[in-house]
C-alpha cells in the first residue's frame, strides 16, 4: 500500500504535515541536550523521520512488529541508522541517550505506561521525549489501543517539568497539543 505521495507504507502513521513542526525542531533540541544516540520507539514505517537531519546522531528505530523492522532494515539501514525488534512495555531497550516515544503512550493503559517508563529507565536513557497535552486537566485510563490525550505533568504520572517542549500543533479530537517533551535527566 502507498500513501498519496506514492511512498510505500507498512501501516498507517501520521502524515508529513502532522509532524512538520516536530521534524523541523527535533534535531536542534537533540543537539542542545547532547544526545548522541536516539531510540525512536515505535518507529513505524520511518517515513516521518526519513527527512529529519540527524547528522552526528546514531538513530535506532524500534518497533514491536517484526515485518516493519525487516522492511525498514532493507530500505533505510545505513551509517548511524539501524532498526531493531523491541517491545516498549516488556523488553529490554537498546542503550540510548534519549527515547523518542511520539504518539504511543496516548494509546496505552496506565499499567502499560508504567511498564514503558520502567523500560526507558532501565535502558539508561537520560531523556524521554513523549507526546503530552499540557492543557489537558485530567488523565483517564483506557484499554490498550484506544486513544486519549495525556498530560504527563498530572496524576498518575507527575513527570518533572520538561527541559524542552516542541509544540506540534496537532488537532486531534479538538485538543491543541504540544507534543514532544523531554523531562529532566534521570
Amino acid at each position: 500500500m502507498a500513501d498519496a505521495s506514492g511512498v510505500p507504507r507498512v501501516y498507517h502513521g501520521p502524515g508529513m504535515a502532522a509532524t512538520a513542526r516536530v521534524r523541523a525542531e527535533l534535531p536542534g533540541s537533540l543537539r542542545q541536550l547532547g544526545v548522541r544516540r536516539l531510540l525512536d520507539v515505535p518507529c513505524g514505517d520511518f517515513h516521518r523521520m526519513l527527512r529529519v537531519d540527524l547528522a552526528g546522531i546514531d538513530y535506532i528505530g524500534g518497533d514491536i512488529i517484526a515485518a516493519i523492522v525487516a522492511e525498514n532494515q532493507a530500505r533505510y539501514r545505513g551509517d548511524g541508522r539501524r532498526f531493531v525488534h523491541v517491545a516498549l512495555t516488556t523488553g529490554m531497550l537498546p542503550a540510548a541517550d534519549a527515547v523518542l516515544c511520539r504518539d504511543c503512550l496516548v494509546h496505552l493503559s496506565f499499567a502499560n505506561i508504567v511498564r514503558a517508563y520502567r523500560s526507558v529507565w532501565e535502558s539508561g536513557a537520560r531523556y524521554l521525549i513523549a507526546t503530552t497535552f499540557p492543557r489537558h486537566a485530567h488523565n483517564v485510563d483506557v484499554i490498550d489501543g484506544d486513544w486519549r490525550p495525556l498530560n504527563l505533568d498530572r496524576a498518575p504520572f507527575f513527570l518533572p517539568p520538561p527541559r524542552t517542549l516542541l509544540v506540534e500543533g496537532c488537532d486531534e479530537q479538538g485538543v491543541r497539543a504540544p507534543t514532544s517533551r523531554s523531562p529532566g535527566g534521570t
